[in-house]
């Protein structure tokens, strides 16, 4: 089949294949009225007892939402521009809120919407190439699909580090951040050749049993798979995430994102002060807000709240200036030279940020 969107049974498990691995499988929003209505005709089913989430391609599983896509409509009318954003966070809360269990497979490419599908899944399981990031950001927008509710729960402000900087990070990072499950290595073909086989024809194969998540650190499948479960494996203590979290921890305090800056520019550690530049080349305004966002998002009670948050921000930042420019600069003309609304984060009030936020 050659859909954006592949869907099969097989023993009781509902799989959702995205299938557009030459746009590395970024989600247009027929995607998600496709994977919607699936969803929710399995739930209305008794066939499926168990969801099954992956992507088609070597580059990696989702790069997000199709941000070409919706940029054009937000420049024809930024009403479509809105609607196509509401069409994925209503996807993001049918699958967040299924009773049915969902694995995810994570690998390479892992960014912004892909995220948004997966976050709430029983078991997100990571290839060791997985890139994982919330990049938004970089384009004018800030971390969405209700994922600043995680991002403000990850002890020792990382979250707000991933957030603010759109950094993309690897697999152990990952599992640091607890925004993974597991990573699994595979040490030979027989790990990796029969799922692809089962993709090439879903009914030459037998699909694997529902799988609770694992309680072990390690698990040692000889000559299959090696799978790292948990922050506290050594796998995940040895990562960059890890390592850097010292200085995370120090400078990403308080409310103010010119304090934050501020703060890694003057922190003896060279991974800080590299990391002050990274923040000051994304929007100043997504900066400042996405600080905001996720403040906000701690105390907020569950995750229905934090959509309702992303979809007012979407009717202001969501159809703003700096997106428009953003996917100019980064996709389409590609000169990596944004001109952004404000040239500096001293010029953003927060004033500003707080009507941002109110929508």
């Amino acid at each position: 089949m050659d859909t954006e969107v592949q869907f099969w049974v097989r023993d009781g498990i509902g799989y959702i294949h995205l299938n557009r691995p030459r746009a590395i499988n970024a989600l247009s929003q027929a995607m998600f009225y496709a994977i919607e209505s699936q969803v929710t005709a399995w739930l209305e089913s008794d066939e499926v007892i168990s969801l099954d989430l992956s992507g088609e391609g070597s580059r990696g599983y989702c790069a997000g939402a199709d941000i070409r896509q919706m940029r054009n409509l937000v420049v024809e009318d930024p009403a479509l521009g809105v609607g196509f954003l509401d069409d994925e966070y209503r996807l993001d809360a049918l699958l967040a809120h299924s009773p049915l269990p969902l694995t995810a497979h994570l690998h390479g490419v892992t960014m912004g919407g892909g995220v948004g599908l997966a976050m709430r899944a029983s078991r997100r399981v990571a290839s060791t190439d997985l890139q994982w990031a919330m990049p938004e950001v970089g384009i004018g927008l800030w971390p969405d699909v209700g994922t600043t509710y995680e991002l403000s729960r990850i002890p020792g402000n990382l979250g707000v580090y991933m957030g603010m900087t759109g950094t993309t990070i690897d697999a152990a990072s990952a599992l640091y951040a607890g925004v993974v499950d597991e990573v699994m290595e595979t040490t030979g073909e027989g790990a990796s050749s029969a799922p692809r086989e089962a993709l090439a024809n879903p009914e030459s194969h037998s699909a694997p049993s529902p799988c609770a998540k694992v309680a072990e650190s390690t698990i040692h499948v000889p000559g299959e798979v090696f799978a790292h479960v948990g922050k506290d494996s050594a796998y995940a203590l040895n990562s960059q995430l890890a390592h850097d979290s010292e200085w995370i921890a120090q400078c990403f305090t308080g409310d103010n994102a010119l304090d934050i800056v501020s703060r890694l520019e003057s922190h003896p550690n060279e991974r800080a002060q590299a990391t002050a530049v990274t923040i000051r080349e994304k929007a100043p305004l997504s900066v400042a807000v996405t600080l905001a966002a996720v403040r906000q998002a701690e105390t907020l009670p569950n995750l229905d709240a934090v959509f309702a948050r992303d979809s007012a921000l979407a009717r202001t930042i969501g159809i703003g200036s700096d997106f428009i420019e953003g996917v100019r600069a980064q996709l389409l003309d590609k000169d990596r030279t944004p001109h952004w609304h404000h040239a500096r984060l001293e010029e953003v009030t927060p004033q500003e940020v707080q009507e941002t936020l109110a929508g």
